[in-house]
């Protein structure tokens, strides 16, 4: 399955080990590209016609996923970018997963 992961990346460790978890398990993932949060430790020096342009290439990563799963903390915080990203994948039909306990495991019979 093709998943995208999203959430505030001032979660990086959380995004870090839910691509690790859900590539091992077989799935593709899409994630994000840099730190654009205004809250993260490791922040990127990015103008924001350059977080422009990394939003809009996050929507289409949901857009050619089958799925998303929502990359949080422990309060649940979701910001207004992710909002925005939820109603998006639901407008296309995707898959939506809160963590990714959720994401159904690959199917991994051989062939006959």
């Amino acid at each position: 399955m093709k998943l995208c992961l999203i959430g505030s990346t001032r979660f990086m460790p959380q995004y870090i080990e839910a691509n690790r978890k859900l590539t091992l398990q077989g799935h593709i993932v899409y994630t994000v590209a840099t730190i654009s949060s205004s809250t993260a430790e490791t922040k990127s020096d990015i103008s924001e016609d350059e977080k422009q342009i990394l939003d809009l290439v996050h929507l289409r990563k949901i857009q050619e996923s089958d799925g998303i799963v929502i990359i949080t903390d422990e309060t649940g915080y979701i910001g207004f970018s992710t909002k925005r990203e939820i109603q998006w994948a639901q407008m296309l039909g995707k898959w939506i997963y809160r963590g990714t306990q959720d994401v159904p495991q690959p199917f991994k019979g051989g062939f006959r």
